[in-house]
């Protein structure tokens, strides 16, 4: 499942019934052992990989913000901006700015 979200990650998040489906597990059992393993919820852990791609794009300089932000297929600019905020501790901005 990591293998998956990670290979996908430009994608949007599947649901949880489709990946539980992947490895033949019910849902609840596949979410208790997928937390048990990563410490997160699939959705947490696909959105934090999210994240650490969106910091090295941004890294990189290749990108816009705005740019970074459609190719891993954010919902927009400011949701993406939103959450690299709470999960970095800075804006986009702010960070391109200290590189």
């Amino acid at each position: 499942s990591k293998s998956y979200l990670i290979t996908n990650i430009k994608d949007t998040f599947p649901s949880i019934p489709f990946l539980a489906q992947e490895v033949n597990m019910s849902v609840s059992k596949y979410k208790k052992i997928f937390k048990k393993i990563t410490g997160m919820t699939p959705n947490q852990f696909f959105m934090h990989t999210k994240l650490l791609e969106s910091k090295r794009l941004l890294e990189e300089k290749q990108f816009s913000i705005s740019q970074v932000s459609h190719e891993l297929n954010f919902a927009s600019s400011s949701y993406f901006i939103t959450k690299f905020k709470e999960s970095f501790g800075m804006s986009p901005k702010n960070f391109i700015k200290q590189l």
